[in-house]
């Protein structure tokens, strides 16, 4: 499904460059379950926002179901995220003062959706994630793994063929880290590929491919 081909990224100008990403070739399958390792700094995050459209390599060739994304215009990185990319993030990255119900649904109101076709979405993922009794509360007000739950389900809401997620347990207690990773291997079965970012080697050894990086090169 997902093809690199020397993936290289360069930040800053020619009196500050910093390489990120050195030479980075990698396949990823359709239905794979793959965790990224390595320390700070080894360019596991570039990648992942490489992989999901949020930043651009400065050389080499990135192709999704057979689409150059490297080659992609920003209005065609933006559907392609809509379309293709669900996003967990470490620290939930909802809005507080507004309802899960809305957090969840923010993809399917940039998506164009009705209404009515928002309504009915939500409260599928809602239930599926076993939270469509929090709808109406907002997340200031949840503990951390409905937070987490809330985030997954924005991340699905689209039904999208890629989460990318971001350390999605590092803000979670150990039972709690458990029980969402378990979700993940929920969505995964059901199709789903998923790439996971993590420091955490319980999480890397749930998934069914790791890589390691150091230094911006897969080792």
């Amino acid at each position: 499904m997902i093809q690199l081909e020397g993936i290289n990224k360069i930040y800053g100008n020619r009196e500050s460059q910093v390489q990120a990403l050195k030479d980075v070739s990698l396949k990823i399958l359709e239905g794979e379950m793959l965790s990224i390792i390595g320390k700070s700094g080894s360019g596991k995050s570039t990648l992942l926002n490489i992989l999901g459209g949020l930043d651009k390599c400065t050389s080499g060739k990135y192709t999704f179901d057979s689409s150059e994304v490297s080659a992609f215009s920003d209005r065609q990185l933006a559907d392609f995220r809509c379309e293709k990319i669900g996003f967990v993030v470490q620290n939930f990255a909802l809005i507080n003062d507004v309802s899960v119900f809305e957090n969840v649904a923010l993809p399917l109101k940039y998506a164009g959706k009705s209404k009515q076709d928002i309504s009915k979405r939500v409260r599928e993922v809602l239930s599926e994630l076993d939270i469509l009794d929090k709808e109406s509360v907002c997340p200031s007000e949840l503990s951390g793994g409905q937070c987490q739950r809330t985030a997954i389900a924005r991340a699905i809401v689209c039904k999208p063929k890629l989460i990318l997620a971001d350390e999605p347990t590092g803000a979670l207690d150990e039972e709690t880290g458990t029980i969402i990773m378990e979700l993940f291997k929920k969505l995964n079965k059901d199709g789903i590929t998923i790439v996971i970012v993590t420091h955490d080697m319980e999480i890397s050894n749930s998934c069914n491919k790791t890589i390691q990086m150091k230094d911006g090169r897969l080792v």
